[in-house]
């Protein structure tokens, strides 16, 4: 690769690994939605990936300026207490067990 930006990036993903480049761009077209297009679920499932990736802990849901931050991003989108995100997790855990 002899550009070393992002544009030489894309063109060598483009030449050598466009299986790669077309499903990254497919996945970038998915999140690329308004606020209308808001799914509750599909943010649940987010969510518990987000927890699970990061090591958040359960808490973080119970904070007050978590809660803020998401009602300021959506309205309409639900942040369940500690509780209940911990249920969603183990709930997406055993779906998890049960495919593999």
């Amino acid at each position: 690769m002899t550009d070393g930006n992002t544009t030489g990036l894309q063109r060598h993903l483009k030449r050598f690994h466009l299986r790669h480049y077309e499903q990254i761009i497919f996945n970038t077209k998915q999140f690329t939605r308004s606020k209308s297009d808001f799914v509750q679920e599909e943010f649940e499932r987010m969510m518990v990936e987000w927890l699970a990736i990061k090591y958040l802990p359960f808490l973080f849901f119970d904070y007050e300026a978590t809660k803020q931050i998401f009602s300021d991003l959506n309205e309409e989108a639900i942040l369940y207490k500690r509780t209940a995100m911990r249920d969603k997790v183990l709930k997406r855990y055993r779906q998890m067990q049960s495919n593999s």
